[in-house]
């Protein structure tokens, strides 16, 4: 990840609600004052790590960590156009862009804004098959 995208992410979680007060936590090791979180968000922590000024989440204690992407709406349009629009992509389904992006980045809801992403690819609307019910 280039400096500049890494500077993006790092004031995107600067400025998020949530995620500031666990990047202070992780950031401060032994002495994290744990006390100023949620409990919601005590409770994920172990879920949680920082590397390389990035946050990092696992949905299962097994799963590779993912980058944690900020709140931010042009950070997810880009992730999505590169992994779905791109030519190299040729436009995967619902699913397959999905367990793509996945395997890197995380964000609450992903496969909502997934599925909504897809659905509304005016290139997947324009070539789909007549007779699907929507791009998947």
């Amino acid at each position: 990840m280039s400096v500049g995208l890494r500077q993006i992410y790092t004031i995107g979680y600067a400025n998020h609600e949530n995620y500031t007060p666990l990047v202070q936590v992780l950031s401060n090791g032994k002495d994290a004052k744990v006390d100023r979180l949620t409990p919601r968000q005590r409770a994920q922590l172990h879920c949680y790590k920082l590397a390389d000024g990035l946050l990092h989440y696992r949905v299962d204690p097994g799963d590779p960590p993912r980058v944690v992407v900020p709140n931010d709406e042009d950070l997810k349009y880009d992730i999505l156009l590169e992994a779905h629009d791109a030519p190299i992509s040729g436009h995967l389904g619902r699913e397959k862009t999905y367990q793509m992006v996945s395997q890197t980045f995380w964000w609450p809801r992903m496969y909502k804004w997934m599925a909504h992403y897809v659905k509304t690819c005016e290139t997947c609307q324009r070539v789909r098959p007549s007779g699907h019910a929507s791009a998947t």
